[in-house]
């Protein structure tokens, strides 16, 4: 439902939202949804073409490609005296993801949320001390915080490791061989992850995932996966970066070549093997 910017219709105008002038800067504004930030509006506004009703009646245009939404997670992993793996979990939510935890919690329970944290986790990884700050801060991004530990290490022989910890793409989003239709993505998106993790006392590395590097049309997006085992500890910082949000039907083949790309390597496991 995208508004002609040449020919009214009654039916495509079913929206208002509210302009503020100050000091000569136009402000938009809509009251419709919980912890939204001063001059920020939901995602369902920025649908194209919009007209500004007033004495200088002009038209205003609310782009998906001018938002960027921009999140990252970092887990620090040590081993303690009792040869076990523990660390921290650092993710700080994008904006609208923000929005979205915010209005989530408000409906259920802080304690239901954290809940649903631990549920994410199979039962090798235990997860304790959650911590969720700035739920009332319509401002300030979420963070969430919480210590972590693997317990895989404790007498298997053979242990298979996911280095991204459930933040992998587990399954492509472009689903179907052909599209008829452009692809409409809400924003742009740059996400980032981080792995810092000895490597388990009484471990070897058997295998271990290659480095790779994934170009989307050109400079459209990439995506980047680095990965190395040195002196004794394992790095990893991955990067996916979308700069557009609207893509042609044309390019419906090489979007879904690149997911099929990130769930290939983001599901490739760390393999390590008991020192006898």
């Amino acid at each position: 439902g995208l508004n002609s910017p040449t020919y009214p219709v009654m039916e495509r105008l079913n929206y208002v939202i509210a302009r503020v002038n100050i000091n000569a800067e136009n402000y938009y504004l809509d009251a419709t949804t919980p912890f939204l930030p001063f001059g920020k509006l939901p995602l369902a506004c920025y649908n194209g073409h919009a007209r500004s009703i007033s004495k200088d009646t002009a038209a205003v245009y609310f782009r998906t490609d001018s938002l960027k939404e921009t999140s990252s997670t970092v887990i620090n992993f040590n081993n303690s005296d009792k040869n076990e793996i523990h660390g921290s979990y650092n993710h700080r939510m994008g904006f609208f993801e923000s929005v979205d935890t915010k209005n989530n919690v408000a409906k259920l329970s802080v304690s239901t949320y954290k809940q649903s944290i631990k549920e994410t986790y199979p039962d090798d990884i235990e997860v304790s001390n959650i911590e969720i700050d700035s739920l009332q801060s319509p401002e300030a991004p979420v963070l969430v915080k919480f210590d972590i530990k693997l317990k895989s290490f404790e007498n298997a022989g053979l242990v298979y490791f996911n280095p991204l910890m459930g933040e992998e793409i587990k399954t492509n989003p472009f689903a179907e061989v052909e599209r008829k239709y452009p692809v409409e993505m809400p924003y742009t998106t740059e996400k980032i992850y981080v792995l810092n993790m000895p490597i388990p006392a009484g471990y070897a590395v058997e295998e271990i995932p290659t480095s790779s590097l994934v170009k989307l049309n050109g400079d459209e997006g990439f995506f980047e996966y680095l990965l190395q085992a040195k002196d004794g500890f394992i790095q990893i910082r991955r990067r996916l970066i979308i700069k557009k949000a609207n893509f042609t039907n044309i390019d419906y083949k090489t979007l879904r070549d690149f997911y099929a790309q990130i769930v290939k390597k983001e599901s490739e496991q760390i393999v390590f093997k008991k020192i006898k």
